[in-house]
């Protein structure tokens, strides 16, 4: 699932935290261009099969 940037906006903290804003609170939701995959194929981050750090390693790997 895709999360609309409109929604992402939306959200705002409602509690004092340390290093966590809103402007990083965006950016939780975003992935820089050597990061990003088809959206087409993009699978769902699950406990059972954690899919993010398999992205992450993945592009790590291509810039190394």
């Amino acid at each position: 699932m895709i999360i609309e940037k409109k929604l992402i906006k939306k959200l705002k903290l409602e509690v004092a935290t340390r290093f966590l804003n809103d402007e990083t609170l965006e950016r939780l939701f975003a992935f820089s261009k050597d990061e990003k995959i088809d959206e087409g194929i993009i699978l769902a981050n699950t406990l059972p099969r954690p899919q993010l750090i398999e992205y992450y390693l993945e592009a790590a790997n291509e810039w190394r």
